[in-house]
């Protein structure tokens, strides 16, 4: 920006620090840190990760399934369960990967449990081999890490109950993209 010019009127928003654009959806931060871990490259579109999504009615059910289960038995800390709600479906979503076996062009899956229990207590169980637990045990941490991506976001807008429960779900379905996508680079 050059000195004179009114940066309210420049074509994207700007944080206070003049040099950082602010994201406009709760999808930026996300993919950004992404990014920065590997999961994805560069060269990777967003669309691509968030429109893309071939599991969608499956990672929405999953995500569902947390937020139900969190209204039923709310939490007494909910900004750490909500962490280990994104990090358990990101390593979940590894696991299924890692148990996806191909042949020809069908597909067959040994059916990971999801637990709201485990989840919203930030630990994870896996019919994985030892080294391979290790590894996801990993990625459940890296995954807590979207949360942080996540309020950020959210903290600007201060969205009521329903928008909060709607681009929840979102981002965890593109999470568990991120996870899916993640799988490979995950179990070297």
């Amino acid at each position: 920006m050059q000195q004179g010019q009114d940066f309210r009127k420049m074509p994207f928003k700007l944080s206070p620090l003049r040099d950082v654009k602010i994201p406009d959806t709760v999808f930026e931060p996300i993919l950004m840190r992404a990014r920065f871990h590997g999961i994805i490259g560069d060269d990777v579109k967003d669309s691509d990760v968030t429109e893309h999504i071939s599991d969608y009615k499956s990672y929405k059910s999953n995500s569902g399934q947390m937020l139900d289960a969190l209204k039923r038995a709310p939490q007494p800390d909910s900004k750490k369960v909500f962490a280990n709600i994104f990090g358990y479906l990101f390593a979940k979503a590894i696991e299924m990967s890692v148990n996806e076996k191909r042949k020809g062009f069908f597909k067959k899956r040994v059916v990971a449990d999801y637990t709201p229990a485990d989840a919203f207590a930030g630990r994870i169980h896996t019919q994985l081999k030892e080294d391979q637990h290790k590894k996801i045990e990993g990625a459940l941490e890296l995954g807590k890490q979207f949360y942080k991506d996540f309020f950020f976001f959210m903290e600007r807008g201060k969205p009521d109950d329903q928008q909060f429960d709607s681009e929840m779900i979102r981002s965890l379905i593109v999470v568990q993209e991120l996870g899916k996508l993640y799988a490979p680079i995950c179990m070297k």
